[in-house]
């Protein structure tokens, strides 16, 4: 067994001696099991049939709002693009989250993109792993026509550079600090989950989480993922987050996304893992990727408020892509 990791990037875990590392694969107890996979997929392609019917009846969709000028540098302020897309404007440092601003392969987009890519213009890319609705390259080479950063996992820069051979790159394993400026900290986490973009590339490319932290505001973006003890842990680092970005969509069938991805009571769980003081909602809503309808988790949220009226209904801030929530 070997352990990588970025030896010019500090480790903020003691003990930490990096991700493991086998026969050119990543593995670990945060590594998504995706045992009989073509069989599960079959039934899963048999399963979306049905589906379908439901989601022709669901008229939910979400509220795009389209944005005509960002806020000057000095307001801190995020903005949900859709999806796991969010744009991040901290101490005058421009931010954007796993852009996917076009359609994943063989995917429908439900809802608008709320921005046109060619006003977008960031200083750090963070891209939590390899998956076509997180990594888009149609989206990454728009914002590669402007200098910038990226802040990825181990492995990764290769794919970037195939994308943009000027795009400035830092790879770091769990548990690592990235190289930042104008005292905006950001550091990658674990997550649940895994990497392919194609037939044989399977975990060759880590994934993860970020941490986002200012003297004033600390944000943790989960990318994807499914429940697990990470959060627990990333706790234990971190005591005080304020906004926890979890995923909530992409849960049916279970069979195959529990391992991937979380559904909603599972965010709460994460959220109280945390111990954060807000949770923001995301994956849901934008793309037809699984079987759940499209308003399907948004609802089943908005049950889990409805049942905890004291803990929950002022700690969840549901975003419309495009609207700008100041911190």
């Amino acid at each position: 067994m070997q352990y990588h990791l970025n030896p010019d990037l500090k480790i903020i875990k003691s003990g930490y001696d990096g991700n493991p590392y086998r026969s050119n694969r990543f593995v670990g107890p945060y590594t998504s099991q995706n045992r009989n996979l073509y069989l599960k997929g079959l039934v899963w392609v048999f399963s979306s049939i049905w589906s379908k019917k439901n989601k022709k009846k669901d008229t939910y969709r979400l509220k795009v709002h389209q944005i005509t000028q960002f806020p000057e540098l000095e307001q801190n302020c995020i903005i949900w693009l859709g999806h796991a897309s969010f744009y991040i404007q901290l101490n005058g440092v421009r931010i954007i989250c796993d852009p996917c601003l076009t359609a994943p392969p063989f995917v429908k987009r439900i809802c608008p993109v709320p921005v046109s890519l060619d006003k977008l213009q960031v200083d750090y890319l963070l891209l939590s792993h390899g998956h076509y609705d997180h990594f888009d390259k149609k989206s990454i080479r728009m914002l590669a026509r402007y200098p910038i950063e990226a802040l990825v996992p181990l492995n990764m820069g290769r794919l970037l550079h195939a994308i943009s051979p000027k795009i400035r790159i830092q790879e770091a394993a769990w548990y690592q600090q990235y190289k930042t400026r104008n005292h905006v900290d950001i550091f990658f986490l674990p997550a649940h989950h895994w990497h392919r973009r194609h037939l044989t590339d399977t975990n060759k490319v880590l994934w993860g989480s970020f941490l986002i932290r200012t003297s004033d505001i600390t944000i943790y973006f989960a990318g994807d993922t499914a429940y697990n003890q990470h959060f627990s842990e990333i706790q234990n680092l971190f005591k005080r987050i304020d906004y926890a970005i979890l995923p909530i969509g992409a849960y049916d069938p279970p069979f195959i996304m529990r391992n991937n991805h979380m559904n909603p009571e599972q965010a709460i769980h994460a959220f109280t893992d945390l111990n954060a003081r807000y949770l923001i909602p995301m994956h849901y809503g934008t793309f037809d990727l699984t079987n759940e309808t499209y308003g399907a988790p948004v609802r089943w949220l908005n049950r889990l408020k409805d049942q905890d009226n004291l803990y929950l209904n002022n700690k969840i801030i549901q975003l419309n892509p495009g609207i700008i929530y100041p911190f």
